[in-house]
């Protein structure tokens, strides 16, 4: 009875850093993509935010490796301080607390989407900001005649995308707050609900990436 034990136990800690990570990774991507737009729609010419523009917008590919590999040694490193504080032993004789044992994991929970999740409302906020004075200004312009529906539009994209975003955030407490109590399905099926979400508004309101999909399904369909 003990060798499955033995066996297992490595696999369910790459399962559990990979989804972990995936998670994260998703979410930093989320925000670095966030800033990127923001820097690139953004009307302010501050000089500091006209340098970080022209700084970020050449590091895209390296900030992308960097939100990864982040994710991964941050998963790793809460693994570590897990296995310090509460040995495979002790766990298994139940001879702790659940809640001393689930103070950690909620640090470092929130200690992991905080951070992101303060530089995407920023960045989020700060874009809607722009777009709002752009309006303003274009309004106060009696020689201008531009239509401003697509402002509209995309205020309404990026607060949606923001309310996805945070959604998620209260979904990685949800789940681990019900992780004993909930089965594998259900736990997946609420974490991943939000992200589901924000993919296919995506896909929906980028031309491109709708054109894309349907030609996807198309050929599916004539394969099949």
């Amino acid at each position: 009875m003990g060798e499955p034990s033995v066996f297992s136990l490595p696999l369910m800690l790459f399962l559990y850093i990979t989804v972990n990570a995936c998670n994260l990774s998703s979410i930093w991507l989320t925000t670095v993509f966030s800033v990127i737009f923001c820097l690139k729609i953004a009307n302010f010419h501050n000089a500091f935010f006209l340098r970080l523009k022209t700084t970020l917008s050449q590091q895209v590919v390296r900030l992308i490796v960097a939100s990864i590999l982040l994710s991964i040694c941050y998963i790793s490193l809460y693994l570590w301080v897990d296995s310090y504080l509460n040995p495979v032993k002790q766990l298994r004789s139940h001879s702790i607390n659940e809640t001393e044992y689930l103070t950690h994991v909620y640090v470092f929970v929130a200690m992991g989407n905080s951070f992101p999740f303060v530089i995407y409302s920023g960045s989020t906020i700060l874009l809607i900001v722009s777009l709002f004075l752009h309006m303003k200004q274009m309004k106060s312009n009696s020689n201008v005649t531009t239509n401003l529906d697509t402002y509209y539009k995309a205020i309404k994209f990026m607060s949606f995308c923001l309310l996805c975003f945070m959604l998620l955030m209260a979904t990685n407490v949800v789940v681990l707050y019900y992780y004993k109590s909930l089965d594998v399905i259900p736990l997946t099926i609420i974490w991943n609900t939000f992200p589901t979400l924000h993919s296919m508004y995506l896909i929906y309101r980028t031309n491109r990436l709708r054109e894309h999909f349907l030609s996807i399904l198309h050929c599916g369909r004539v394969d099949g």
